[in-house]
């Protein structure tokens, strides 16, 4: 959360770098920056996003609407998931569009062109960027965590998470690990608590049964099979799996 002092010192300072004449007034400019950082550090809040995220998203704005690019709440939107992804924090466009209540190809279309414009390199988003986070919804432990990290690498070297939602990928391989380490969680709590479907679940965790090891596997098809039987493990699964 931005402090008003901060605020309006961040308004003078995005002023002095940007401004230029021949734009927009200075008046005009300041009052639209100082309303666009206070919608980012609303923005930034429903989504838990650091401070740093929230001054540095204001910065790409102030360059961005100072250049012409509209609309201004999809550019408030806009500007903050361009940070997000260039900072490798866990934000999708859906979450970012779902929480400034805009219209998703609207932003979609400004974070092209802020990041066509400011040359920015934004590198995709990738599973080990979710892990955590999903994991912290779930409660899930640090050995489980560790271990889908490890599955999801795995699954890198082969391909196949290209082209992937990472989000999927990451829930599918926390589903897996959580079966490798004696630790239950049923498929809906997982998907629910990333906000992926069910069949995105399993349809990843399919494709990354073939980066399990001989062991691995034969724990996860003797999980499966108990599930077809109608068996519900307890949330510690270390009985069953070494019995």
């Amino acid at each position: 959360m931005l402090y008003e002092g901060e605020a309006r010192k961040l308004v003078s300072d995005l002023i002095t770098l940007n401004w230029k004449e021949g734009m927009v007034s200075r008046k005009t400019a300041e009052r639209n920056l100082t309303y666009a950082i206070e919608a980012l550090g609303a923005l930034g809040d429903r989504l838990a996003a650091p401070d740093l995220v929230v001054k540095e998203a204001a910065y790409i704005f102030s360059k961005a609407y100072l250049n012409g690019v509209k609309p201004f709440s999809s550019l408030v939107a806009a500007s903050l998931f361009a940070v997000c992804r260039s900072r490798g924090v866990p934000r999708t466009l859906k979450e970012v569009v779902a929480a400034s209540a805009v219209e998703q190809r609207s932003v979609y279309l400004c974070y092209r062109e802020i990041a066509s414009q400011l040359h920015l390199r934004l590198p995709p988003p990738t599973p080990v960027n979710y892990i955590s986070r999903a994991a912290s919804e779930a409660g899930i432990s640090a050995n489980v965590q560790r271990r889908a990290l490890g599955l999801i690498r795995r699954a890198e070297e082969k391909g196949l998470t290209m082209g992937k939602d990472p989000v999927g990928m990451a829930t599918a391989a926390l589903y897996v690990a959580c079966v490798l380490e004696g630790e239950y969680r049923t498929q809906k709590e997982l998907a629910e608590a990333a906000g992926v479907t069910e069949v995105t679940l399993r349809s990843r965790a399919r494709s990354l049964s073939c980066v399990l090891t001989a062991d691995e596997q034969a724990i996860y098809k003797r999980y499966l099979l108990q599930l077809l039987g109608g068996y519900r493990p307890s949330p510690s699964m270390a009985s069953w799996r070494y019995a």
